[in-house]
C-alpha cells in the first residue's frame, strides 16, 4: 500500500507546490503622456497633447494624439531623445488620432522603463525636422 500511496502523496505535494507560486503577474499598462511644443526652430504656434497605454510584454500601444494649429501632417513618431530615427510610428491624419497599434516588446520595453529618454515628434511639410516635440513622462 505505500507503493501506490507514496507516488499520489509526491503528486499532491507537487500540486500544492504549484499552487504556492504564484503565478506570474501580467503587468498592468503603463501611461506614458506628452506636451507636445515647437520652439526657436519648429513651429512656434504648434502644440499637442499625447497619451498613450503601453503594455510591453504584449507588444500593445494604444495612443491618443491631439493637435493644434500646424500644417499638414506629414508623419508622428516616438524616437529616442537626440535620434531622428522613429522607434513607433504614429498613424494620424489631421489633427487628432485615437489608435492602438502593435510594435516589439523588444522596442517597447526600455521606453516604458525610461520613458524620459524617448520623445514624441510630429512633422509637417513646413517642419519635416518636427513641427512640435515632447519628452514622455509616465502618469
Amino acid at each position: 500500500m505505500h507503493t501506490f500511496l507514496k507516488p499520489r502523496l509526491l503528486q499532491a505535494g507537487a500540486a500544492a507546490a504549484l499552487l504556492a507560486v504564484p503565478v506570474a503577474a501580467l503587468a498592468a499598462p503603463v501611461k506614458l503622456t506628452a506636451t507636445l511644443n515647437g520652439g526657436a526652430s519648429a513651429d512656434p504656434d504648434g502644440s499637442g497633447t499625447f497619451a498613450a497605454d503601453v503594455d510591453a510584454d504584449l507588444g500593445d500601444f494604444c495612443y491618443t494624439l491631439n493637435l493644434a494649429k500646424l500644417g499638414k501632417v506629414t508623419s508622428a513618431a516616438v524616437h529616442a531623445a537626440g535620434s531622428p530615427d522613429p522607434l513607433v510610428k504614429l498613424e494620424i491624419s489631421g489633427t487628432s488620432a485615437d489608435e492602438c497599434i502593435a510594435a516589439e516588446p523588444s522596442v517597447l520595453k526600455p521606453i516604458v522603463e525610461n520613458p524620459a529618454n524617448y520623445a514624441v515628434t510630429v512633422r509637417t511639410a513646413d517642419f519635416p525636422a518636427g513641427a512640435v516635440q515632447g519628452a514622455l513622462a509616465k502618469k
